[in-house]
């Protein structure tokens, strides 16, 4: 299985898919989202930075994994 960094999720003989990185924050931000309405936009790219910056940190701990 790779677990590199810059490997893709989902990809097949069409497109390489989505980064890891970018499937990692989408569901960290679903996550975050779902805890509440009504975001300022300051809000919304305060949780965009966070949620790829907890799909880095979810790359490192599973790069480290092994």
């Amino acid at each position: 299985m790779d677990k590199s960094i810059t490997s893709q999720a989902f990809p097949n003989e069409y497109n390489y898919g989505i980064s890891k990185r970018d499937y990692f924050a989408a569901h960290a931000m679903q996550g975050m989202l779902a805890s509440c309405m009504g975001w300022s936009d300051a809000e919304q790219e305060r949780l965009a930075r966070t949620s790829y910056k907890m799909a880095d940190q979810m790359l490192i701990e599973r790069e480290s994994d092994e």
